[in-house]
């Protein structure tokens, strides 16, 4: 069995220890049901971009 140096962290710890200023949205393409709140139809979502050791 494999040792590691740390304690495995949950994907939602490295989310909230990045902050608020890691995100980044990105827009993936635009659908075609446009919406008064969203008029381009564009569909998009918040990542945070995390480097993993190899």
């Amino acid at each position: 069995m494999a040792k590691y140096r740390d304690k495995p962290s949950s994907l939602r710890e490295l989310v909230l220890a990045a902050g608020h200023p890691a995100l980044h949205r990105i827009t993936w393409r635009h659908g075609s049901k446009r919406t008064k709140g969203n008029p381009t139809a564009r569909m998009t979502s918040r990542f945070v971009p995390h480097r993993t050791p190899a």
